[in-house]
Formats: structure tokens, C-alpha cells, sequence
């Protein structure tokens, strides 16, 4: 729900029953935290009952009111603001003119008390009827009793609003006991907070871009005053970018502050300094708690005790936390991100060399204060002259060797810590660094670094294997499992036993999905990173290929916003993007993605697995037939999506009935399985020997075959065609159906639908229709089968536990499922579907 820019979003069902309430002589209290939008919801009330043709007064309080403790200014500005629109009468008039004669601070005295009373009664008297009062911020009146009471006993409407925080309120609890009605704003709803971020961006929000904001906002994201306002400074900076028709965040992963003037900057501000630099060193990632609190006050020159205090006072107002080692932690990132802002850098690491050197003092040396040192000294930087003794700690810990002054003969120890870690930028930054050396493996370290950032990183030799695929990676040539292999041996060293890098290495490598052939060659050296395009290119993959398409949709426009730097890689990502909305029915979306894919494009035959799907959803089969078949010829049989588009033309020319074609494809199929000898060269003859042959065993075969490869897309194909030819296609298309629904694919469903009209099936009735899981819902099912607890998933989706817990009760409820373990056996068995029509 918000102001500028924004239509009114959200709290229509509060809104609603204001206005029951509006026309009740009664008192009713609207509670929320700062920014939850009460002034608003107010604003919006007075509007509509103006509209009904009932004026209503809004009584607006502001500064100290301790001069007007009944808060009759207010009335009788509001009364005087709209006179004209009130049905007013002589004593309308009367009581209005007494009561502004009568107000004075001195009228408040005991002895004026009674007819300044006597002429408020009046005027409310006067009013009963003809309009309703608003009051926003009656929290600020310090004696509200007065005039609700006189109000109510007028028959005057009141609605009042109060400040919480933290399910507290901000005053003593004196309005509550006077209101008949007590509503409370909650936070936005997950559906309210897409809208808002559709209404300020102006295109539908990526998955990515609430799950960003909730990662840095936290329970924040559902406050309007403060996630529109972040929304206007993201779009001020130029992170927001459409792509895919959609409204995506450029780098996700970089800070996102709150704006200037938040409530929360400003309570910061009120703590100076020193609160200032406690948060910053609790945002910073190095150990900072209760421990080290000394070695603060040391750094600052603050005396202990105002440090204590401080501390107390960050944590009551819910700025920071602490976990069980007392450790401490800012609760809204996007707070941390504001203050590091303001600080600066050199702010940040001059504090963390303070905390070093105060550490460095016998008083705080030693023993579990060992690894804060290193940490707060590798945070320093070059803000920490070299220290004898930071160099003999680093020596035991070779992940700190980095960050602090260390001698050359760390740098291969440093490089493997952060080859384990995943944390690619400060790879980059130390092999390009001064004396980084010559020898292979800082070369190969630089051009893994540059390939997961997709961006070439100064190497110090610019020839040799890693050079050499660093080169082709980003020319768009092909790579080979045997390349990456040559490359980056210097980083494992030669190994007897390492596991052969079989065809499914060469297939991610022909898709441009190094992080599978990646983890074959390197093992336990390499961690993915959570961030990065090669990151992002490689969960698109695994999205697609597990049929969470909102999710593989979200990482290829990652992908298309950020670069890989990789051309072919680039092509690949557009053309995945374009096949997935075909089948979601998204086709002003398909030929968008379409439309960035160079008619001559290397990838002929994934372009005509594409084209030939468009084609065939259309319903023009022989017109899919002969693009994809041309595709086919011009691509050599050797690109990547050559199995994919020879199986879908073996599914096409099947069901047109066009056996002449139908024995082509599987000719070409039989050829390419003799060549390569693989599962996935078997699992495509295993379907076109089936079609074309009519033999059912065949084809479920190359089901099954999909279905332990967890390839949901492929699956859908393979019941298809299971459906096409055998006697029995009910429940194979049913399961297609069902499968088609949990991708999202409603066009796909569409296709199964009419395959089933022409076998004489009938479609699911509503009973029989799978429930369609919103996106949440589906995630949280997945995790539940991959055994994760209510916390880990609440931690992996970004949401409270809390959260989770009613997604599950619902869906519960929803598939009659009684237990989590029955929930993820239904999943996996195709049966999660609604218990009633």
C-alpha cells in the first residue's frame, strides 16, 4: 500500500471494515509500526466516505502537544476545514465559535476546566450525525480520553490511529482501552508486495528481485514506508532493468541501503558515533560481540560504560541481535548497507586496524581471540601496517594469509582457501595483484576466476592451457571436458584414479555448464559460488532440467542482464528462456527472447528444437517438421539440442503420421547411439525405436530413463509419446498432464490434452486435476523432499519458519496429505492433487 507513484495496494480488507465501523458511534483504534501505511489507510477512509456523502474531519496532531492535552486545536481545525461540506446548522455554528473562544493553554486550569468541557461537549453534539472524526497519530494527545468519550456519547464516529513497534506501543496503553474496535495492520502479503514492485518498476517482478529485498530488508519488505521508498532509490540508481519482459535487479548480490531519513537511520543517528561504529563492525563478517567490546572502546577512545549502554540501546530498538556466543549481528542488512555508505570505505578498515591494534595489546591477545584478530586485520587492509605478529598467526590459518602482509611463499595456500570458499572477486584481485607471479597454477587460478565472473582478469602468463581456454571461453569457441582438464590440473596436481570424465562432461560442456565438468576435475578444491553468471548459467540449468521454470527463468535473465562473457553460453541461455515460455503459453516473451538470437546462430540444431516446438504448438506439424529437419542438416548433427530435436521430431512425425519422416529421424538416431554409446544417446533410441516401431516397452523405457536423470521436461515428452502408442494411454497421459501442470507449462498441458482427445481419453475432471501449487508452495515441496527441516528451508527461502509452517498446513489440507514424509512420497509419485472438487 503506498503514496507517490503507487496506487492504493494492500489493507482493503482493513479498509473494509473501517468503513462498517464509520457508521457506528463507536471508537475504533488502528495500530500498526511505523511505516505499515496507517496514515494512508486514513487518508484513503476519508476519501471514501467523502464520496458517500460524509464528510469526515481529519484531525491531524504534530510536534508537542502538551500545551493542548485534549487535543481541541486539531477539532477545531478540522471543523473549520470543512464547515462547508457539513450539513451545519446555527448551533454547529454556536458551539464552534464558544469552543475557539474558550481555547486557550490557560482554559486547561482547574478553574476554566469545566466550560472549556461544557463547549467540546457541545461542538461534538453539534456534529453527531453529520460526520466521523479521524485522528492520525492520537498517540501524540496526552489526554485522548476526553474527547473520544465526549465524541462517542455524541454519536460522532472516531477512528484513531497509534504507533507500535515490535508488538508495543510506543506510549502508555491509554488508547486501547477506549476503542470498541481494535485492527491491527500486518505486514504486506507476498502478492501486495509484487504489486507494489510492478507498480514503481513497471513490468511484472523477476522471482529474484523479492527475494533480494527480503534478504537485505527482512521483516521490513512488508512495510510499505520502507519498501517504497527503497524501491524509488533502487530505480533512482538504475539497478531495476526489464528483461524478458519482466523487472529484474542488476546484481542482486550488491548492498541494497535504506534511503535517508528512514526511522531507523535516524534513531542510529541519535546514538552518534558510536553506535555508528558498533553496527559497522557487526555488519562487517568479522567476529564482533560482547568480547570484544573492550578492544572498541579501546579503538574509539569511549569510555566502556557509554559503549555498554549504546550497545543495550542498539539492541532494544531492534538494530542488532545477538546469537548464543554472544556474537553480534545487524537484523536488517539493508541497514548495514545505508551506514557502510555513509561511512565509506576507508572509514570502515581504519576502524577494523583500530580494533587489530587494540587486539594486539597483551590485555587482548591470545588464546579465542586469535581468529577475531586475523579477521579484523584481514578487514584492514593496507589501513594495518605489516605486524610481526599477524604474520606468525596467519602462518596456522592460510585462509587469513590474503588479507593480512604475508610472504610470498602464502600465495598457493591463499589461492586454495579461496578456490574452497568460492569467492572468486578476491581470487581475481590476488592472482592480478602485485607479485602474483608466474608460475601455472596463478595462471589457472585467473582463468577460472575470469570465467566464473565473466570478465577477463589480467593473467600473469598469457600463454599455457589456462590462457588458452580462458581465450576460447570467451571467443565462444568449444570447449571440452579434456581442455578444462589440462587447464586446471596445476590447481589439483596430477592424481592417479581421477574419475573419467564421461559423456554427460562433454554434453555440459557443449551447453556451457562448466560446473559439473568443474567439480569432476577439481573435486574438493572447488566450490560454487552463490553469485556470478557462470553461477547463474548453471542453476538456469538445473532449473530447467528439474522443472522449476519461474526459477530457470529467473537465472536466464540473470544471465541475460549480467553476461557471461561466453557468446555461445549467451545463445544457449536466450534460447533455453524462449522454449520454456513457449510451452508456459508466454509467446509475446518467447519471441522477445527470440528476437537477441542471431539468424545464422551457431546453435542451429537448439534453434530448431525451439522453432520446430512453436511450430508444433501451433498446429502446423509439417511445417515444425521441415524447420526442425533443416535445422537438423545445417547443423551437422553435432551442436548441442541435436538429441533433444531429434526426439521431438520423432514424437512430431509420429503423431502427423509421417512414417517416411518418422524413419529418418530414427536412422540418424541409430547412428548417433553407435557413435556414442551413451545413456543419453540410448535413451533417445529407446523413444524413436519405440514410436516408429510402435513397441510401448521401448518408449516407457526411455522414460524411466528421464525420470532418473530427474529431467522433468524430457519426461513430459516421453509420456507423450508413451500415450501415442500404447493400448493402455490413460494414465501416461494423465501423468503428463499432472507433470505438465507442476512446470507451469499450460500450453504444454494444452498439447497432452488434445493427444488425449484424439486416444479417446478423457481430461481430468476437477476432482482429478492436480492442485496448482503456487511457485512458493512448489519450493517449499521440493525441500521438504530433499529432507531439509522447517528451519533449513525458512533459511533457505529467505522466510520465517513461521512462514513455513502455514505453506505446510495448507498444503496439508490441500492434498490430504497428513505428515511431511507423505507429502514428499505424493510429490515424487505424481499424486499431490486436491481432496475435494
Amino acid at each position: 500500500m503506498g503514496r507517490t507513484g503507487t496506487g492504493f495496494v494492500g489493507r482493503e480488507k482493513e479498509l473494509a471494515a473501517l468503513r462498517e465501523h464509520a457508521r457506528q458511534p463507536v471508537v475504533t483504534l488502528v495500530r500498526g509500526v511505523a511505516g505499515s501505511g496507517k496514515s494512508e489507510v486514513l487518508s484513503r477512509l476519508g476519501t471514501t466516505l467523502a464520496t458517500q456523502g460524509r464528510p469526515a474531519l481529519s484531525l491531524r496532531t504534530s510536534g508537542s502537544m502538551e500545551q493542548d492535552p485534549f487535543g481541541i486545536f486539531p477539532l477545531l481545525a478540522g471543523v473549520r476545514e470543512r464547515f462547508e461540506e457539513i450539513d451545519a446548522g446555527p448551533d454547529l455554528l454556536a458551539a464552534l465559535s464558544e469552543l475557539g473562544r474558550l481555547w486557550t493553554p490557560e482554559a486547561y486550569r482547574a478553574e476554566r476546566r469545566a466550560a472549556l468541557l461544557g463547549a467540546l461537549a457541545a461542538l461534538l453534539s453539534a456534529l453527531g450525525g453529520k460526520t466521523a472524526i479521524l485522528i492520525d497519530d492520537a498517540d501524540r494527545i496526552p489526554r485522548p480520553a476526553v474527547l473520544l468519550r465526549l465524541a462517542r456519547r455524541a454519536g460522532v464516529p472516531v477512528v484513531v490511529t497509534a504507533t507500535r513497534e515490535d508488538a508495543r506501543p510506543v506510549v502508555e496503553p491509554t488508547l486501547e482501552p477506549l476503542a470498541q474496535h481494535v485492527i491491527d495492520l500486518p505486514p504486506l502479503s507476498e502478492d501486495d508486495i509484487r504489486t507494489l514492485i510492478r507498480q514503481v518498476g513497471g513490468a511484472p517482478a523477476d522471482p529474484g528481485v523479492p527475494s533480494a529485498l527480503r534478504a537485505r530488508l527482512g521483516d521490513l519488505l512488508g512495510n510499505p514506508g520502507t519498501l517504497l521508498p527503497v524501491l524509488a532509490d533502487l530505480r533512482s540508481r538504475g539497478r531495476f532493468a526489464v528483461v524478458g519482459h519482466h523487472l529484474c535487479l542488476r546484481d542482486p548480490g550488491a548492498p541494497i541501503p535504506l534511503p535517508d531519513g528512514h526511522p531507523r537511520l535516524e534513531r542510529l543517528r541519535q546514538l552518534g558515533e558510536v553506535g555508528t561504529g558498533l553496527v559497522l563492525l557487526a555488519a562487517s563478517g568479522a567476529t564482533f560481540g560482547l568480547a570484544q567490546l573492550p578492544a572498541f572502546a579501546v579503538a574509539t577512545a569511549t569510555p566502556l560504560p557509554e559503549c555498554g549502554r549504546t550497545l543495550d540501546r542498539l539492541v532494544l530498538d531492534g538494530v542488532l541481535s545477538t546469537d548464543r556466543s554472544a556474537r553480534l549481528h545487524v537484523r536488517h542488512p539493508a541497514l548495514a548497507d545505508a551506514v557502510i555508505e555513509r561511512a565509506g570505505a576507508d572509514a570502515v578498515r581504519h576502524l577494523h586496524a583500530g580494533i587489530a591494534r587494540a587486539m594486539l595489546n597483551d590485555a587482548f591477545h591470545g588464546g579465542p581471540d586469535e581468529l577475531p584478530l586475523l579477521e579484523h586485520a584481514a578487514l584492514a587492509g593496507d589501513a594495518l601496517p605489516v605486524q610481526p605478529t599477524l604474520v606468525e598467526l596467519a602462518r596456522a590459518r592460510p585462509r587469513w594469509r590474503q588479507g593480512v602482509s604475508t610472504p610470498g611463499s602464502a600465495r598457493a595456500e591463499a589461492i586454495g582457501s579461496l578456490l574452497r570458499s568460492g569467492r572468486y572477486e578476491p581470487l581475481a584481485k590476488l592472482v592480478a595483484g602485485p607479485g602474483s607471479g608466474g608460475d601455472s597454477a596463478t595462471a589457472a587460478a585467473g582463468a577460472l576466476a575470469a570465467i566464473h565472473l565473466g570478465r577477463r582478469v589480467p593473467l600473469p602468463v598469457r600463454s599455457g592451457p589456462a590462457a588458452d581456454l580462458c581465450d576460447r571461453w570467451f571467443a565462444g569457441e568449444p570447449i571440452t571436458p579434456a581442455d578444462i582438464e589440462r587447464a586446471f590440473t596445476p590447481l589439483t596436481g596430477e592424481r592417479d584414479g581421477r574419475p573419467r570424465l564421461g559423456p554427460e562432461m562433454a554434453i555440459a560442456c557443449a551447453r556451457r555448464d562448466l560446473v559439473p565438468v568443474l567439480r569432476a576435475v577439481l573435486g574438493t578444491v572447488y566450490e560454487v559460488p552463490a553469485t556470478g553468471p557462470l553461477a547463474a548459467f548453471h542453476r538456469m540449468c538445473q532449473d530447467y532440467a528439474a522443472g522449476r521454470w519461474p526459477a530457470a527463468l529467473s537465472a536466464a535473465r540473470e544471465v541475460a542482464l549480467t553476461g557471461t562473457g561466453d557468446p555461445l553460453g549467451m545463445e544457449f541461455a536466450r534460447l533455453l528462456a524462449a522454449e520454456m515460455c513457449t510451452w508456459r503459453g508466454a509467446d509475446r516473451e518467447a519471441a522477445g527472447w527470440l528476437d537477441d538470437v542471431p539468424a545464422h546462430a551457431p546453435l542451429g540444431a537448439m534453434r530448431g528444437w525451439v522453432d520446430s516446438g512453436r511450430l508444433y504448438l501451433a498446429g502446423d506439424g509439417p511445417g515444425a517438421i521441415t524447420a526442425g529437419w533443416a535445422a537438423y542438416r545445417a547443423d551437422g548433427g553435432t551442436g548441442p539440442g541435436t538429441v533433444e530435436l531429434l526426439s521431438r521430431l520423432a514424437v512430431i512425425a509420429v503423431e502427423q503420421g509421417s512414417r517416411r519422416v518418422a524413419l529418418r529421424v530414427l536412422a540418424e538416431v541409430e547412428a548417433r547411439h553407435r557413435r556414442e554409446l551413451s545413456p543419453r544417446s540410448r535413451e533417445a533410441w529407446a523413444l524413436a525405436h519405440g514410436l516408429v516401431h510402435g513397441v510401448a516397452t521401448w518408449v516407457r523405457a526411455s522414460e524411466s530413463m528421464a525420470r532418473r536423470r530427474g529431467h522433468q521436461p524430457d519426461r513430459v515428452w516421453a509420456l507423450l509419446a508413451t500415450g501415442l502408442v500404447t493400448a493402455e494411454p490413460r494414465p501416461w497421459l494423465y501423468e503428463g498432464y499432472r507433470l505438465a501442470t507442476t512446470l507451469g507449462g499450460t500450453s504444454l498441458r494444452a498439447k497432452v490434452k488434445r493427444v488425449m482427445a484424439d486416444r479417446g481419453v478423457s481430461a481430468p475432471s476437477s476432482r482429478d486435476r492436480p492442485h496448482e501449487l503456487s511457485e512458493v508452495e512448489q519450493q517449499i515441496v521440493h525441500l521438504v523432499q530433499s529432507g531439509m527441516s522447517n528451519r533449513q528451508i525458512a533459511a533457505t527461502m529467505l522466510i520465517s519458519e513461521k512462514t513455513v509452517e502455514k505453506h505446510l498446513t495448507r498444503l496439508y489440507l490441500q492434498t490430504g496429505c497428513r505428515t511431511r514424509h507423505e507429502l514428499a512420497a505424493a510429490s515424487l509419485g505424481g499424486r499431490l492433487e486436491r481432496v475435494s472438487a
